[in-house]
């Protein structure tokens, strides 16, 4: 997989995916990338993501805050660092890139 850590180090934001519409591509660490597909109605893990890269289809949750585990978090887990959203800037031409 292709090195991030400029993605890390760079365009780290506050994350709230309250704020995300399904669809939204989301930039995670470690260079994972993802589609916000939604709310899932739970209290913690409130948010379903879609692996685009790694594990193609692949789905998961996340806080809030885009976080895999609200406790015990691991440098290893695939948070999520940046929100792209539908019609905003990059949207398109990363898009192309998946």
């Amino acid at each position: 997989m292709k090195n991030f850590e400029w993605v890390i180090n760079h365009m780290k934001e506050t994350i709230d995916l309250r704020l995300c519409g399904v669809g939204d591509i989301l930039l995670g660490k470690h260079g994972s990338i993802f589609l916000y597909g939604g709310e899932d109605g739970f209290d913690v893990y409130n948010h379903r993501v879609v692996f685009i890269e790694p594990n193609p289809g692949h789905s998961g949750s996340r806080t809030n805050d885009g976080y895999v585990f609200n406790i015990n978090r691991d440098p290893a887990d695939y948070d999520i660092i940046k929100i792209i959203h539908k019609g905003g800037n990059n949207y398109e031409k990363i898009r192309l890139l998946l």
